[in-house]
């Protein structure tokens, strides 16, 4: 038989890893649990608790937004194009 005969496997670029297989492991129960319990869309509704994380996140943001004004304007070399001031 020739080459062209015989057909074309992938070659894996690494062999799989203890971590690899309990990540595929995960990802199977994860389908199998969502395949099993359907949500009913009448009976979803937004709860408190997702209000307050979307709250945090807001404050988190606020405070990183206002930490990084507070560096820059630290910072003494002028950003790529931008012009140096007259000294």
């Amino acid at each position: 038989s020739t080459r062209r005969d015989r057909p074309v496997l992938p070659r894996m670029s690494a062999p799989l890893t203890r971590c690899t297989r309990r990540m595929n492991v995960y990802a199977i129960a994860a389908t199998l649990v969502t395949r099993e319990a359907p949500l009913d869309p009448n009976d979803v509704k937004p709860g408190w608790v997702a209000l307050g994380i979307v709250v945090l996140l807001i404050i988190a943001t606020f405070f990183l937004a206002r930490s990084f004004l507070k560096h820059s304007k630290k910072a003494q070399q002028p950003w790529e194009g931008e012009d140096t001031p007259a000294s």
